[in-house]
């Protein structure tokens, strides 16, 4: 077998003298991609906040940015990094319309319009909020952990544990399903450990990896979502 490339990408906007890398890349169409900015250190108790840059790919600039998240936390008791206050899972809705990001260290979602570039975010009630980030924390939650998406739902991996309590007990098994809107629609539970996820639109099956072992599952979605 062969692939085929019919063209070459030149990427020349990663020549750019820059600390700062891009984690997630989505392509839009023709020229134009949405790239995340990473977070850089500032000093030892701070960090740059993470955000998105619309970018042409022959010229590598920047015609438009979104920008999540407003204000740096600085915190010298923290028990996490700074760079990880804000980490997030990524990903552009097919029609290109929306893009959407699910918090590791958080019970939150944000959708952001890519044509408005209106962030709405969304968060579990009487969750953690960001005040937890301002103050010495040892039971801090691993929240969101994995994030696929089609034109009608974000299937978001959720887990809600802490990390100190890691161990063969530690089982990921919950997919919290959100429309466009942020509304939670459904919760699917399963029974395997999930490490990660893929759709299979023609099929509509949620494909899951399993942490741990050579194996992989599958739901339904047509007997579970409407």
């Amino acid at each position: 077998q062969h692939t085929h490339y019919d063209k070459i990408i030149p990427f020349s906007f990663c020549e750019k003298k820059s600390s700062a890398f891009f984690q997630h890349i989505f392509r839009l169409t023709g020229d134009t991609i949405i790239a995340k900015v990473g977070v850089q250190a500032i000093g030892e108790f701070d960090a740059t906040l993470p955000f998105y840059q619309k970018l042409s790919i022959q010229t590598g600039e920047s015609t438009q940015e979104y920008r999540p998240f407003k204000k740096t936390i600085i915190n010298e008791e923290a028990t996490i990094i700074p760079e990880v206050f804000y980490y997030t899972y990524s990903a552009i809705k097919p029609d290109k319309s929306k893009l959407v990001e699910a918090m590791r260290n958080l019970p939150q979602i944000n959708i952001i319009d890519l044509k408005t570039g209106e962030t709405i975010g969304f968060r579990a009630k009487e969750e953690d909020n960001f005040s937890i980030f301002k103050k010495k924390n040892k039971n801090l939650k691993i929240h969101f952990c994995n994030l696929t998406v089609d034109n009608n739902y974000i299937y978001a991996v959720y887990c809600g544990k802490e990390r100190q309590k890691q161990g063969e007990d530690f089982k990921i098994n919950t997919i919290n399903v959100f429309n466009w809107e942020g509304e939670l629609k459904y919760q699917l539970t399963t029974d395997c450990d999930i490490f990660e996820t893929t759709l299979d639109e023609i099929n509509n099956r949620l494909y899951m990896t399993v942490r741990g072992k050579d194996e992989v599952r599958y739901i339904e979605l047509n007997e579970v979502i409407d």
